[in-house]
């Protein structure tokens, strides 16, 4: 019963233990999952503000770009007049307008207007209108790309802003190509030009980079501990990309609370689950110690019965003889053999099924005293204890059931019969064996077989209930396997020194 009651225990509290670690898993694996998403949306949105603001300069430019366009057409033509004073007011007035436009812009590095085909003049040598802002970098090498542009460039002239690089510094350009048809006839080209670096600011923990075809830029080798995220620019070939170092994953403080008590919870309920099985098996265990006491109390019952009825008979044969003196040396005799008999029974003051290696052999040789009053002169014994194992316990009644057999299988009236019980330590034991120089017992007997004997199955039975070993009982005889060469028999029994607590 208890060990179902267990079981069916066990079982609850598994499954609680199995809800309570799923919850536990499920909420941090939706809490990580959740916090990566909210990290991976803020990258995201960053980047989008990021691309919103450089479209907003790009734009901008573009506008500013667009009224330098328009002023020149207003007013660009007397810039290639052939009168070289008209020529040189209306540059004059131009590059005015240009540094206006420079010291406003949101972005742009420089503004220029270049013709530099000219038949008239050496290539690179036309004319050549150029302001820089005042946070302008490589301004000779920008100087050489507006005078002399690559076929790129003048191939892309367009709406959209276009790449080009410089020193491995990465620049945008925009260029308006004007051909003008009146005197004198030439292409002019007005345009912006913009350092990719200048015009985003790179956010904590992060880093920028621009994509764009055909082009990898330095550093953009995806690495295990970065996530990157990616953002088209309007009219521009570009590619915002931003690259962020992983971090590592915090548990937050309401979370951590919450899986700390889930922890806690588990510890107790198997805490919990450990002290119920213990109790139950203890329960268990003192129930079965209990039959076992209660078993033993009844094998050690039904080895007595008998001796009374031989007592009594011996007395009524004594009486018949007119053996009085010996009646009442028997009679005294029998009462210290009872007294220790009896004090098995709690009600009579006992002390239960164990006594001491002293009184049970004690008890053995007062039973052959009582044989030897009833077969004067035949029988004697020698009874030896040694004082280092007089006071191990042991079972009662073991002793005598041995000492019953020397009659029942030895003793022969006429035939005088030697008796020697001794105890004596053994290597964690105490040895006690009863020798006697009888007959020996039958082979059965000695090998345990159906016709042993109800005392001898019993004190097996007894010695295995006690100590849980089946191998501390030993028979020998003349008459069989393990014959004493000096024949008769020996019972020898081992008592372990370390008794179970129980």
């Amino acid at each position: 019963m208890f060990r179902s009651v267990l079981t069916k225990i066990r079982a609850v509290f598994g499954i609680l233990i199995c809800v309570i670690v799923l919850l536990i898993i499920g909420v941090n694996v939706y809490t990580y999952i959740g916090i990566r998403q909210n990290e991976a949306d803020t990258r995201r949105s960053l980047l989008q503000i990021i691309a919103g603001r450089i479209d907003k300069d790009l734009t901008a430019e573009t506008a500013a770009l667009n009224e330098l366009t328009a002023a020149y057409l207003a007013d660009g033509i007397d810039i290639f007049s052939q009168d070289e004073l008209k020529s040189y007011l209306s540059s004059i007035r131009f590059l005015s307008l240009i540094q206006q436009k420079i010291m406003n812009a949101a972005a742009a590095d420089c503004y220029f207007v270049s013709s530099p085909d000219l038949s008239s003049r050496p290539p690179g040598t036309g004319i050549h209108l150029v302001r820089f802002s005042p946070g302008a970098r490589e301004i000779y090498e920008l100087e050489q790309f507006i005078k002399f542009p690559p076929d790129y460039a003048n191939a892309a002239l367009s709406d959209e802003w276009q790449v080009f690089e410089i020193g491995g510094v990465s620049y945008l350009f925009k260029v308006y190509k004007l051909s003008l048809t009146r005197p004198p006839a030439r292409d002019v080209r007005i345009g912006a030009v913009v350092r990719l670096g200048r015009i985003a600011e790179t956010p904590e923990g992060a880093e920028l980079y621009y994509e764009y075809p055909g082009n990898a830029l330095p550093g953009f080798e995806p690495q295990s501990r970065r996530v990157y995220e990616r953002v088209s620019l309007s009219h521009t070939p570009l590619t915002l990309v931003g690259a962020w170092e992983t971090r590592a994953f915090v548990l937050p403080a309401p979370l951590a609370v919450i899986t700390s008590l889930g922890l806690l919870a588990l510890i107790t309920i198997a805490a919990s689950v450990l002290y119920i099985s213990r109790s139950f098996k203890l329960t268990e265990y003192k129930e079965q110690i209990e039959k076992q006491k209660d078993e033993l109390r009844y094998l050690g019952m039904q080895i007595r019965p008998h001796f009374y009825l031989n007592a009594i008979s011996t007395i009524s044969s004594m009486l018949y003889l007119e053996r009085s003196d010996d009646i009442q040396a028997y009679i005294a005799a029998l009462s210290e053999y009872l007294r220790y008999l009896l004090a098995d029974y709690p009600r009579a003051g006992g002390r239960g099924t164990l006594s001491t290696v002293a009184e049970e052999v004690k008890h053995a040789a007062d039973f052959i005293k009582l044989q030897q009053i009833r077969y004067p002169g035949n029988i004697t014994c020698i009874a030896e204890v040694a004082p280092e194992v007089s006071d191990v316990p042991m079972p009662r009644l073991v002793v005598q059931t041995f000492s019953e057999n020397v009659f029942k299988h030895a003793f022969r009236y006429g035939r005088p019969l030697i008796v020697r019980i001794s105890a004596e330590a053994a290597e964690g034991f105490v040895r006690i064996r009863v020798d006697d120089n009888g007959d020996g017992l039958p082979e059965d007997i000695i090998s345990g077989g159906k016709h042993s004997g109800t005392g001898i199955a019993n004190v097996r039975r007894m010695l295995e209930l006690q100590y849980g070993q089946k191998d501390l009982l030993k028979l020998s005889g003349s008459s069989g396997p393990g014959n004493l060469p000096q024949g008769g028999t020996r019972a020898e029994i081992l008592i372990p020194r370390e008794v179970r607590d129980d």
